[in-house]
């Protein structure tokens, strides 16, 4: 692969990384139910348009927020298993890693819309 095809992936995969990390801005703000995605096109300052080059549609991006809010939190916790001792040091050491100020915002599901929809 050439290095120009290297930095545009590289940098696609910026962009989407930065829509992951507003849409979980808002989706802790305001909730999935309230989410759009003219509101998040608005504070990316892109058009809504611009948002399907990297998500099918928006319950794509919501899903997608989440995926990366679990992996996020999995990688957190695997670095606090790695970094050893009991079960309650690992503990503390995955919430320090999670509230750490330069951590990433993961998007938590706080809706209870999704609880009555499964029923």
């Amino acid at each position: 692969m050439t290095e120009q095809k290297l930095k545009s992936r590289s940098a696609r995969g910026s962009k989407r990384t930065r829509v992951l990390v507003v849409a979980a801005r808002i989706l802790n703000r305001i909730g999935v139910s309230s989410v759009s995605l003219p509101a998040i096109a608005e504070e990316l300052g892109v058009s809504r348009a611009a948002l399907y080059y990297y998500f099918a549609d928006q319950e794509d991006l919501v899903f997608q927020s989440y995926r990366r809010s679990c992996e996020i939190l999995a990688q957190h916790l695997g670095d606090a298993i790695d970094a050893g001792g009991d079960a309650l040091s690992i503990i503390d050491s995955f919430i320090d890693r999670v509230l750490a100020p330069d951590s990433a915002e993961i998007a938590s599901i706080s809706d209870m819309v999704l609880s009555s929809a499964e029923n």
